[in-house]
């Protein structure tokens, strides 16, 4: 079942949430056995990875004091699942369960297992200490795997990596990616992995300014998230087709899947949430919609720093709709410094052509022009046409301010 489970979530089935608990049913009158520990284990990780980590947690604990009452060895997968729902409710100790949960897989033989552990650090890891920090573990998991032949497993961790490529601002080298793993998942038959190439795809495109290249993707990628039933997913799909929905004149479209997200329950505790809000916020008030703005903030609790950064950065974008220029001003350029030092590349950009633009409108020209500048050079990098239009005619009017 467990297998079986596997194969149906990389198609995007919902029915592989399903076979966990059936498994785990029909082991129950059972004495307790190591088949247990494992059915006790696949509950963990399915609700560790739907973002129910409470139940995450209590199950890998279950599997845990199981094991050891079997007298078995401590189980890695266990182990990490519960370090996962740990980060997860802001617990840091879970990233010292995952690094043990590496070696205890390794020590093993346990491979793919590694592979999967070496995934799930790097998304823990990622809103606490930034992307860099993910994308230096998903390497490690990719060369692991490569040369044990784990060629599943390299896939996986190459589309994951292509993720942190787009936070970092390696644009080009995510589309290259991208673009071989969508020809590999379509050969295959990998619908969840499909899903997550259109995704990238629109996120950088729509950033560039070439929305109309992904517009005919837009369809399946909203029909199959919702098909596939995982809430990571929901939040990155369909965040990113309403970016791309904006930027195709379609606001009722855009603004109600960012409705859909943000009634979605659990969806403001996942870190995909926190890395998503800022451009959220951005588009509802670009559909005209800021009551759906605030509500995309509200009740945003400041679980990892990457919350916190989030928070700040959508709270100047708030406050700048709202006219409060002094207050934008100041929350973009706490925002900018925050990204900046997080290394999260587009939303510094952003931050600061927000930064720039609040200067600008307040007569403060002086300080406008090298923040307009240090946004058009990250812009430029990453060849975002319609933000750099935005910076230079901010740069022409505060030319003509100060003259």
């Amino acid at each position: 079942m467990r297998p079986l489970s596997q194969a149906l979530h990389r198609l995007a089935d919902p029915h592989s949430w399903e076979l966990p608990a059936q498994a785990l049913a029909l082991l129950e009158p059972l004495p307790p056995g190591p088949e247990h520990v494992s059915a006790l284990t696949e509950m963990a990780a399915t609700e560790a990875v739907q973002d129910r980590n409470e139940a995450g947690l209590g199950y890998a604990e279950q599997a845990l004091a199981l094991a050891q009452e079997l007298g078995l060895p401590r189980p890695a997968r266990a182990l990490g699942f519960r370090g996962l729902a740990r980060c997860s409710l802001g617990d840091r100790g879970g990233l010292d369960d995952m690094r043990e949960a590496i070696s205890l897989a390794t020590e093993a033989g346990q491979g793919r297992e590694v592979g999967i552990l070496h995934n799930n650090l790097a998304a823990a890891l990622g809103p606490v200490e930034g992307p860099a920090a993910s994308l230096e573990v998903l390497r490690a998991g990719i060369a692991f795997s490569r040369v044990r032949g784990l060629i599943e497993m390299v896939d996986f961790l190459t589309a994951n990596t292509v993720e942190v490529l787009v936070e970092t601002g390696e644009h080009e080298q995510a589309l290259t990616l991208a673009a071989e793993l969508g020809v590999q998942a379509e050969a295959s038959g990998d619908t969840l992995g499909l899903t997550m190439v259109r995704k990238l795809q629109a996120l950088i495109l729509t950033l560039r300014g070439q929305a109309t290249h992904v517009a005919d993707t837009l369809d399946w990628l909203e029909t199959t998230t919702r098909q596939a039933g995982q809430l990571d997913f929901t939040i990155t799909n369909l965040a990113a087709a309403a970016l791309t929905r904006s930027a195709l004149a379609q606001p009722d479209l855009a603004a109600a899947l960012l409705d859909e997200i943000e009634t979605a329950e659990g969806a403001r505790e996942s870190g995909s949430y926190a890395s998503l809000l800022p451009a959220m916020v951005r588009t509802a008030l670009s559909v005209g919609n800021p009551q759906l703005a605030r509500r995309l903030v509200d009740g945003v609790e400041p679980l990892t720093p990457s919350h916190e950064h989030a928070v700040a950065a959508a709270n100047a974008v708030l406050a700048e709709n709202q006219g409060d220029l002094e207050a934008a001003a100041v929350g973009y350029a706490d925002a900018a410094a925050r990204w900046q030092t997080f290394g999260v590349v587009p939303e510094q950009a952003f931050a600061l052509l927000g930064q720039g633009r609040t200067l600008t409108h307040l007569g403060r020209t002086n300080e406008a022009t090298p923040v307009l500048q240090q946004a058009r050079d990250i812009f430029t990098r990453l060849q975002a046409a319609p933000a750099l239009a935005e910076v230079d005619q901010l740069l022409q009017q505060a030319t003509a301010l100060s003259s």
